[in-house]
């Protein structure tokens, strides 16, 4: 049964006046509309009927006849006859585009085809040149009510068996996006961009589960060229999160300019904001600012501040703060050793692993003292490539560290078969 969704949506459906056509068939349009609003279809469809063979050669107003003698024949369950009107339009469109330019309610065009969706089969509709996009809306009408692996599966089936067609791939990158599987959703929207470099969806799409992985630099490229990035909250989160990682603090500031209000409120953005706003004014501030006694002792109570971050809080957004504290006293002071040692943890904590042994390198070996330093410097040279480097850099530390299940699954990507053994400190 088809649901009689759009009566309300007719009332106020007027025809057009167009002064070639005959407007005798004009009035029995006008009544076989009033007939379809008061749900008087077999009333509508004698009227409509009439009425249409008048409109020949008016396509646009033929157009508007179809779409309602379509949807009374539906209403009555006349599946044939919904199925003869249905490519009646068909040919009209293809030859005219009548339906795609006649003056028919959004509501009442997309109810046709959703009824059309519905009855004629996807395989008509597939080789239907007119119409051939509602096969897909078909397909995607089945995938709503799916979930899970369900809904995977369903995809990957319509990927495979529609290879040229750019919506599957897009529409699976986007759900593995939404399951937080990064890699799979980069792999699809890869796809897409395979065959379309600029479509604006995958890069969309891309950028954001790039961000997420942390691939800064890349997800940056992604997302800004696809001009998209500030039209929702997740999005966005990535775009400014990757222009803080990379210190692009201009690009960054001038982002979030543009961001509008709804988007730059939203919980995630607002702490990000925070961040590109308190650089602004130290940026301000450090323009005048001098190596000065002052500014030694502001530099150390930052230090203060960061360890008391990085010892009290594991949240995502104050391990970032801690980290640009630190970045902030390595510039004014870029030898103290201190700051450079705290940055690198920060930065460590955060997985900024190039970021973290650049800092690291700076200052230099930790001394026996600061094992669990020593652990953080290995690990980020082993992440950034440097195995040799950071085996060695480890080596110095086994003796003193404290071994967890953490600790030695590092010992084992570093160091292979060599033993340890623990001491009193832990990363």
């Amino acid at each position: 049964m088809i649901p009689y969704l759009i009566v309300a949506l007719f009332v106020g459906v007027n025809v057009p006046r167009v002064w070639s056509a005959d407007p005798f068939y004009e009035r029995l349009l006008r009544e076989g509309t009033d007939a379809y609003n008061r749900a008087d279809f077999i009333q509508a469809i004698r009227y409509l009927r009439l009425a249409n063979f008048g409109f020949l050669e008016e396509p646009a107003l033929f157009a508007q006849g179809l779409t309602l003698l379509a949807l009374s024949e539906a209403k009555i369950q006349d599946l044939e006859g919904f199925r003869e009107t249905f490519l009646r339009m068909s040919e009209i469109e293809e030859r005219f585009q009548a339906f795609s330019e006649a003056k028919i309610l959004p509501q009442v065009r997309d109810e046709f085809e959703r009824v059309a969706a519905e009855l004629i089969s996807s395989k008509t509709l597939e080789a239907n040149p007119a119409f051939a996009y509602l096969a897909a809306k078909k397909k995607a009408s089945r995938l709503a009510g799916l979930s899970g692996r369900a809904k995977r599966r369903e995809l990957e089936r319509l990927v495979e068996e529609n290879p040229g067609e750019l919506l599957w791939s897009l529409t699976l990158a986007q759900w593995h996006l939404d399951e937080g599987h990064r890699d799979d959703a980069v792999r699809s929207a890869s796809d897409v961009l395979s065959s379309d470099p600029g479509h604006s969806e995958a890069l969309l799409i891309r950028g954001t589960a790039l961000a997420e992985d942390k691939k800064w630099a890349s997800a940056i490229e992604d997302l800004t060229n696809s001009g998209k990035a500030g039209e929702g909250a997740r999005q966005a989160e990535g775009l400014l999160r990757s222009f803080i990682a990379l210190e692009r603090w201009q690009q960054a500031a001038a982002f979030l300019d543009s961001l509008p209000d709804e988007i730059r409120s939203t919980r995630s953005l607002r702490g990000l904001a925070s961040q590109v706003d308190r650089n602004r004014k130290r940026v301000a501030a450090d323009s005048g600012a001098s190596t000065s006694s002052s500014s030694s002792k502001t530099g150390l109570e930052d230090l203060d501040r960061v360890r008391a971050i990085i010892d009290q809080s594991k949240e995502l957004a104050d391990l970032e703060e801690a980290y640009l504290l630190a970045l902030r006293v390595t510039k004014i002071d870029p030898e103290s050793k201190r700051a450079q040692f705290l940055a690198g943890e920060a930065a460590y904590r955060l997985s900024l692993w190039n970021e973290a042994a650049g800092h690291f390198r700076i200052a230099g070996v930790p001394p026996e003292s600061q094992p669990n330093t020593a652990f953080y410097m290995a690990v980020a040279l082993y992440e950034s490539g440097e195995v040799k480097e950071a085996a060695e850099i480890l080596r110095t530390c086994l003796p003193n560290l404290r071994l967890t299940p953490f600790v030695e699954s590092y010992i084992k990507k570093i160091l292979g078969g060599e033993g340890s053994r623990s001491s009193r400190n832990s990363p």
